[in-house]
């Protein structure tokens, strides 16, 4: 899609890309702080900040934030999912479907993604990857935790 405008904040850049196909448009955000659950709000993560600037290498060609409005007006792949677009393809992970109860399977453990509330086991199997997930507590959506 088309890059037609940019927006560098204080959390990161903002992309607006353009799909002529559709008549839409997709907004892509490349965010340099990260989100606190706790506080709500986005705080300074030097990690993330790293990966920012990669994001920009690889992307743009440039991790000069001031040189990114050269990129409007070319071309990117962007990837949409549920929800959000993205400049990467998302990795998603199957789920083992009802017809899986009962069943003793045999898959290679690839990967454990640990994350605040479970931990994502990825499973290879017949070539594909799967998740399972371990949960560490129930998710309330009046509280959003």
């Amino acid at each position: 899609l088309q890059l037609v405008e940019l927006e560098v904040t204080q959390q990161g850049v903002e992309l607006t890309f353009f799909h002529e196909k559709e008549g839409t448009i997709r907004q892509v955000n490349i965010r340099k702080q990260k989100f606190d659950d706790k506080t709500k709000k986005y705080v300074n993560d030097e990690a993330q900040l790293e990966r920012y600037f990669e994001n920009l290498k690889t992307y743009f060609g440039t991790d000069d934030e001031t040189k990114l409005v050269e990129s409007v007006g070319k071309e990117f792949d962007v990837w949409e999912s549920e929800n959000y677009c993205s400049l990467y393809e998302p990795q998603t992970l199957k789920k083992f479907g009802a017809d899986y109860i009962g069943q003793l399977l045999q898959a290679d453990i690839v990967e454990f993604r640990e994350y605040d509330s479970k931990t994502v086991v990825v499973l290879e199997y017949d070539g594909e990857n799967y998740g399972s997930n371990i949960n560490y507590g129930n998710y309330t959506a009046s509280l959003g935790k």
